[in-house]
């Protein structure tokens, strides 16, 4: 069964701006300093992004450890303020994540991408992705240490995969703009075969302790994190 998610109350009467953002602060307070980060370059316009390794063997993954930042025709900063994006890289809709957003030899991770994620952090493959609420220590291993409101679970960041709250952009008749910065992240993932025309995102909700998936619409204005294909990561066939 599809799971559509709606604009909360909560997520309408949050600030646009989280209290305990920084932006005159280095990008690297968002990083584990205990974590060793490889290094992707951008071809397209110079911009370099770290990455992270979860898992091993067959589940190996290689995985963007920030937020994409190539300018896309209307692509967003947040708060239409250009050098934010250089520090919580840019907002896209699903079709500009699908069509050009990630670099050659990256791609938008699919939901069994993002499962495979899970079960090398969790390791239980019998509980599938969609409308799955995750254990806190997920969020202990991919979220970042500061700047999350209203948080009930200690964030030590420990995969490196730096998850912080960006929010994102809705799209409705009556309601756009940024929500939920400070207290969600919200990231575009491909299409599942088996859902809807319907987008489909994965989003950490600090303030009701769950990550959850859910739908979308293609309108809106999400993150990106882009996984390496398979074939191009080391000791991989």
């Amino acid at each position: 069964m599809n799971i559509r998610i709606n604009l909360s109350s909560r997520e309408k009467e949050e600030s646009s701006s989280s209290s305990l953002w920084d932006w005159t602060s280095p990008k690297e307070d968002l990083f584990n300093p205990d974590v060793e980060y490889g290094t992707l370059v951008d071809a397209r316009d110079g911009h370099e992004y770290k990455t992270v390794v979860i898992g091993e063997g067959d589940k190996v993954q290689e995985w963007m450890a920030e937020n994409l930042n190539y300018a896309v025709d209307s692509s967003k900063c947040y708060m239409e303020v250009p050098h934010y994006c250089d520090k919580v890289g840019r907002y896209y809709t699903w079709l500009q994540a699908i069509d050009t957003a990630c670099p050659e030899g990256w791609h938008i991770p699919s939901s069994n991408e993002w499962n495979t994620m899970r079960q090398n952090l969790w390791g239980n493959p019998d509980v599938r992705l969609a409308g799955v609420v995750y254990p806190d220590e997920i969020k202990t291993k991919l979220k970042t240490a500061l700047y999350w409101e209203r948080d009930s679970v200690p964030n030590l960041n420990s995969t490196g995969f730096s998850v912080f709250p960006a929010g994102y952009w809705k799209t409705t008749d009556a309601y756009n703009e940024f929500v939920a910065f400070g207290y969600s992240a919200v990231f575009w993932m491909a299409k599942m075969e088996t859902w809807s025309v319907e987008s489909i995102i994965i989003g950490w909700d600090a303030n009701a302790d769950h990550i959850r998936t859910g739908l979308r619409e293609k309108t809106d204005f999400a993150s990106v994190r882009c996984v390496r294909n398979r074939a191009q990561i080391v000791g991989t066939d």
